[in-house]
């Protein structure tokens, strides 16, 4: 027993036994340290005391469902005692705890994996926004992404697995692969509907693609022409 509690106290997720009225039975070191309480002021308290209130109507449906299936995960947020709100991953099972039907859930803090999710939602969302087209590429000059702005200059209902080259075929040849390799800028001119477009070349090593940022300089260069 002694072992199991080491093992139960040093697992890096919360980990509690809960009874089916969603009291704490027993709880791990890790779960006091994360949501702020000590063991036994946790055990004192039940699953509604760590949720946020939104989702108080939730619990009694993931009980049932977690007991009809056996096995339950879903994502939801926790309260620490200083009223601080977190995001954790649940993964529930049914087991016998004191001669009783119990629950074993860990709980896997996902605040991290959040704070990625939303910085690259971020990045998606500013280049949607962005006016300009931009296009993603990869080392055989295939399309892998673009922005609505991009199929409205290109007059294309599709632009993603097209070669840039069939995209701009008055531009000179691109070495793809080594632009991305060797993190490369450089400048292509184009012309679309008797405008006329700059198109930079910017390569990244570290993510392996590259991206193509298109401005529009006809003013610009319709004043070097007078």
């Amino acid at each position: 027993e002694k072992l199991f509690r080491e093992l139960f106290n040093n697992i890096g997720d919360s980990i509690f036994i809960i009874n089916l009225s969603g009291e704490f039975l027993d709880v791990n070191e890790t779960a006091c340290k994360r949501l702020g309480y000590s063991y036994d002021e946790l055990l004192q308290l039940s699953i509604e005391d760590i949720n946020v209130s939104e989702e108080f109507g939730e619990i009694p449906e993931r009980i049932k469902r977690l007991l009809e299936t056996g096995f339950s995960p879903f994502e939801t947020s926790h309260v620490k005692k200083n009223g601080d709100i977190f995001p954790v991953e649940i993964v529930s099972k049914i087991i016998e705890f004191d001669g009783a039907k119990a629950l074993l859930s860990s709980a896997r803090d996902i605040s991290k994996r959040r704070e990625d999710e939303l910085k690259l939602k971020q990045m998606a969302l500013f280049a949607n926004l962005n006016p300009a087209p931009v296009l993603r590429f990869d080392s055989n000059g295939v399309v892998m992404e673009s922005n609505p702005a991009t199929m409205q200059l290109l007059k294309v209902d599709l632009v993603k697995g097209r070669n840039v080259e069939s995209l701009f075929p008055d531009i000179d040849v691109v070495n793809f692969a080594s632009c991305i390799r060797n993190n490369s800028v450089f400048v292509r001119l184009s012309e679309f509907n008797n405008r006329h477009y700059q198109l930079t070349f910017k390569g990244s090593s570290e993510a392996n693609v590259g991206q193509i940022y298109c401005s529009d300089i006809t003013e610009l260069k319709e004043a070097e022409e007078e």
